[in-house]
């Protein structure tokens, strides 16, 4: 069926798919307002560093994200200037140090439209490549996971991460059928790709399915090579100087970092290493997200393409394969939304598995025969009962404040401003804890030691350098009266037993939930028995009183916060 109005032609294809992009969108865009998390402040502050002018050559990788975010902000500060919000870009600057939540929003918003982009995309692989049975599950499954939805809702670079790996294999793809392809597919292929692995490093793998398609060309050996040098590696080297301009000023420094960089798979920074290997991990954190239905069909696809192998199953695999060997071996980098960049390809396996097998069934068994489209749908909507109600879960939870913001609101409420605070909280940013304002003694502190570690070379977490000091000075500028002498855990990593915060006049300790479960679990205990004892002792000292505990509830997502008074 077309449907023509003028210049205006839709056909049930296009139809489908702008129904699947705006569920996507809708699960993505929905409750962004109340998302908090982990790192967003990482990106935001790098974001402004390079509005301000001012590149960071200690930090090379996941650069991309933040240029978009950096004309994002460059636009918000110009509509503020032309209505008279911000003065002047210092008076922009010092405002929004006390108020990053416009900033934040703007960085969702873009996660959630490049996190439904990558649906639309993964639907036109499996159209272009499949049919339209294949790009409607694996689209549909995409929209539907729940840990793609959740980091598309946050300030991070991983959903701009997902459509640009996505995005670049829809290019091998084109390239993989030969008759197809042209010059213009290897320049698109060869910059995309650039652009994913300067977004994360673990990108690297698409160089594993790219190699392979060139392998199955090399009867063409002589178009292809052509190819090769005068579009695709050119437009590789230009993707990695779009992702992040100043390589043009430190080449050799950019690539000794990049070099460098495989060390956070075996020593990330602040992560406390997770029970399970990736290996047994990721499949697990599959079965939770998808559910068991989803789980044993995928399986089932993997099976069936590795026994039916063609060029086509051979690049989608090899690209799994080898991103699971590279995440699946590490114990400190392990979380589900790792598994992002792989999805789509296991999902286009899933799709291929379906759409064969209802076409078999239904030319071979009579009672299924001409049926084989409501088979597929049947199986679909079972299937997806598990992950729609983890969805919606997810998406329920936002409706409210998260329990940062709530427990910023009874903190300042119920204890007195200047009381003296020990917080988990960060090394250098408070990205987790209550938002409660650190007052001018402890800013002094926090600016007099990030002052000393520039002065001896030390930059922290690759991000607090010479230019990032303005922030901390800004912060001592600003401070409200309504503020602490917070002093941080630094992620739980620095702590003392109780005795010395009763000596030193301590009067409240906040403590994440998550944070003291993960400091004090067996694996974690054994190896750092002084800060496994302070957690547990705030179970057992008489001295710390539970004043309040803050829940998370089905309507307000976050973590639980505990708040002790230290009683004399």
């Amino acid at each position: 069926m077309v449907i023509k109005d003028k210049n205006i032609k839709l056909t049930y294809s296009n139809i489908i798919l702008l129904n699947i992009l705006m569920i996507a969108l809708f699960l993505r865009i929905w409750g962004i307002w109340n998302v908090s998390t982990t790192d967003e402040y990482n990106e935001v502050i790098e974001a402004l560093r390079v509005c301000s002018g001012h590149f960071n050559f200690e930090r090379w990788m996941k650069r991309f994200y933040l240029y978009i975010l950096s004309i994002e902000y460059s636009i918000y500060y110009v509509i503020g200037w032309v209505f008279n919000v911000f003065h002047n870009p210092m008076d922009f600057a010092a405002k929004i140090v006390r108020n990053m939540e416009p900033l934040f929003i703007i960085g969702r918003a873009t996660s959630a439209i490049a996190g439904a982009c990558t649906v639309g995309v993964l639907y036109k692989i499996g159209e272009t490549f499949y049919n339209k049975k294949v790009a409607v599950v694996s689209s549909v499954l995409l929209a539907f996971t729940l840990f793609h939805i959740d980091l598309s809702q946050q300030a991070k670079v991983d959903a701009i991460l997902g459509l640009l790996v996505v995005s670049a294999f829809y290019f091998i793809l084109r390239i993989l059928e030969i008759h197809i392809a042209n010059k213009w597919d290897y320049l698109w292929c060869g910059l995309l790709t650039a652009l994913a692995i300067q977004t994360k490093i673990n990108s690297i793998v698409l160089f594993v399915p790219l190699c392979l398609t060139f392998c199955f060309g090399f009867k063409n050996k002589q178009i292809i090579l052509r190819y090769i040098f005068v579009f695709f590696i050119p437009a590789f080297i230009a993707g990695f100087v779009i992702g992040n301009p100043p390589v043009l000023f430190a080449p050799i420094k950019f690539i000794k970092g990049a070099l460098g960089l495989g060390s956070v798979y075996s020593t990330a920074v602040n992560v406390v290493p997770n029970d399970l290997i990736g290996f047994f991990a990721y499949p697990l954190y599959y079965c939770r997200n998808m559910g068991i239905v989803v789980s044993i069909f995928t399986v089932f696809a993997i099976i069936y393409a590795i026994l039916n192998l063609n060029k086509r199953r051979a690049v989608l695999i090899s690209f799994i394969a080898c991103f699971y060997i590279l995440m699946g071996a590490s114990k400190n980098l392990v979380a589900d939304y790792y598994m992002i960049p792989a999805m789509p390809f296991i999902y286009l396996l899933f799709g291929d598995f379906m759409s064969e097998t209802s076409d078999k069934l239904s030319s071979t068994i009579p009672l299924f025969r001409g049926k084989s489209m409501i088979m597929l749908i049947l199986i679909m909507l079972f299937g997806l009962i598990e992950p729609a109600i983890n969805v919606a879960k997810h998406e329920i939870s936002l409706t409210g404040k998260n329990t940062r913001y709530i427990a910023k609101t009874w903190i300042e409420k119920n204890i007195p401003a200047g009381s003296k605070i020990l917080m988990d909280s960060g090394k250098s940013i408070n990205s987790f804890a209550p938002p409660i304002a650190e007052n001018k003694k402890s800013l002094e502190r926090i600016l007099l030691h990030a002052r000393e570690n520039v002065s001896k070379g030390k930059i922290v977490h690759a991000m607090v350098d010479n230019n990032a000091l303005i922030y901390y000075e800004l912060l001592l500028k600003t401070a409200p009266e309504k503020s602490y002498d917070i002093t941080s855990t630094m992620f739980g990593l620095d702590v003392n037993p109780i005795n010395y915060y009763i000596s030193n006049q301590y009067q409240y300790l906040i403590i994440s939930k998550d944070m003291k479960n993960s400091r004090t679990n067996e694996f974690f205990a054994k190896r750092n028995p002084e800060i496994a004892g302070f957690y547990k002792s705030l179970n057992t000292d008489k001295r710390i009183k539970l004043v309040k505990t803050i829940f998370p509830t089905p309507m307000n997502g976050g973590d639980t916060f505990y708040i002790y008074e230290v009683m004399r």
